[in-house]
């Protein structure tokens, strides 16, 4: 009965590939039909279509704890949506755009976050299309041993400090990587199977958009500069704050990390707590500073005098409330500090307390000013600067949402889904994509089969 009821609901779509006449596909649709008697397929009316979640503008983490204890790896998913397309429309100028920006920074993102900063052995910029309707978006991902909070920082401030290199680039760089763009959109498939998978995609999503690569492209060579600021600055650049922007921030961490810092789980500490202060606890607690509380980072980073120079580097004196400080002599202090922890929960508990020379080399790590911890406090210490960005140390106005039983907003009024499925129910759909080409029969009558 289940065989018989489950083959009542299925509809054949099929794509023949190769040395095939039109009779011989025929003929193997007809096998196919056969296999499936007595039951015809569905009416179309009865298709099952592919439809994206559309979610209000805003910036969301989600955040998954691996099983695997072995795995020492964490990582990092982070896309930024344009709009979702009208419906009817193939969006090519948004899908344009984004090809371009994915292509100008993919380099210097995998030489900064990869080649310099050693963030993780997999770091990726790209962007992605949703041809079924839903919205395209630029994605950033990162895998590595660093914490999941410290690489959404280091990410979010790529986007900040490459802002002015797009601002600067001329019109002979920007005209050649749109030409570059263009060759690497015409470039045929070199196997059948890539090719083949390209077009069954677009008949599984609907749309029959079998010329879309003529359209990208020409809607890529009539792109400015002036248009291509216009839309990072609306949709990726993290201090504007476009109420258009919606990011989705994916963290995976292992069984690991999650362990060292078990407080990070709770959804309360993003809300107390700014994402620099977070990502530089974490990073303590990594190199085995474990004593040091999250509230003590706090009060440290509140009151170390908040500088405002961006150009804040471990070898430059700065301005700040009291006396000139490099961040070095920061380290030095929190150093201090972890000394003095130290010293006092060995007394709370009457105990020996770590061996002196683990101390000390723990505070070896804090002065290393090679290290990410080094650039963890420096983002601390810089966070009071930014405005509208996970960088930020202001909160934000908090405001509720429709969806307030799945989600809590943090401190920088990104909010946090504690139900992926709930939170998923709970948003409405973007309309199924309709064809861009209508589809006309090549026969009037199915041929013969010979």
């Amino acid at each position: 009965e289940f065989v018989s009821e489950a083959f009542s609901q299925v509809y054949v779509a099929m794509l023949v590939v190769g040395q095939v006449s039109d009779r011989e596909a025929m003929c193997i649709l007809d096998q196919s039909l056969a296999a499936l008697a007595p039951h015809s397929p569905i009416p179309s009316v009865l298709y099952s279509q592919v439809r994206a979640v559309s979610i209000c503008p805003g910036t969301y983490v989600q955040r998954i704890i691996t099983d695997n204890a072995a795995n020492s790896d964490n990582s990092i998913n982070c896309t930024i949506y344009t709009p979702t397309p009208t419906r009817g429309t193939g969006d090519y100028r948004s899908k344009a755009m984004l090809s371009l920006i994915a292509h100008i920074m993919a380099i210097p993102f995998f030489d900064q976050l990869r080649t310099q900063e050693q963030l993780g052995y997999m770091v990726n910029c790209s962007w992605i299309t949703n041809n079924s309707g839903g919205a395209s978006g630029l994605q950033l991902c990162i895998q590595g041993s660093s914490n999941p909070e410290y690489m959404c920082l280091r990410v979010e401030k790529f986007l900040v400090d490459f802002t002015p290199r797009l601002e600067s680039m001329s019109e002979c760089e920007f005209q050649a990587n749109i030409a570059a763009r263009v060759t690497a959109n015409l470039e045929l498939p070199r196997k059948i199977v890539k090719a083949t998978n390209q077009v069954w995609q677009k008949i599984q999503d609907g749309n029959y958009d079998f010329e879309y690569t003529g359209e990208l492209n020409a809607q890529l060579e009539s792109l400015t500069r002036a248009d291509m600021l216009e839309f990072w600055h609306t949709y990726v650049n993290p201090l504007c704050a476009s109420a258009e922007m919606t990011r989705v921030v994916v963290q995976v961490w292992s069984a690991g990390a999650a362990d060292l810092a078990p407080g990070m789980r709770s959804a309360e500490v993003m809300a107390e707590y700014p994402l620099p202060t977070i990502a530089l606890h974490l990073c303590l607690t990594q190199i085995g500073a474990d004593e040091l509380l999250l509230s003590d980072v706090g009060r440290f980073v509140a009151t170390s005098g908040m500088p405002s120079d961006p150009n804040l580097d471990s070898g430059v004196e700065i301005d700040a409330d009291g006396p000139r400080l490099t961040v070095a002599e920061y380290q030095r202090r929190l150093a201090a500090l972890y000394k003095a922890v130290v010293l006092e929960t060995a007394a709370a508990e009457q105990m020996l307390g770590k061996p002196s020379a683990e101390v000390e080399r723990i505070c070896a790590l804090i002065a290393d000013d090679q290290a990410q911890l080094c650039t963890a406090l420096q983002m601390a210490l810089e966070s009071d600067q930014f405005t509208s960005s996970l960088l930020t140390s202001q909160p934000a106005i908090l405001c509720g949402h429709k969806t307030a039983t799945t989600l809590m907003q943090t401190f920088s009024g990104a909010w946090i889904i504690s139900d992926y499925l709930a939170f998923k129910r709970e948003q409405p759909l973007c309309a199924p994509a309709i064809p861009v080409i209508q589809l006309q029969a090549k026969y009037s009558s199915r041929p013969s089969i010979i």
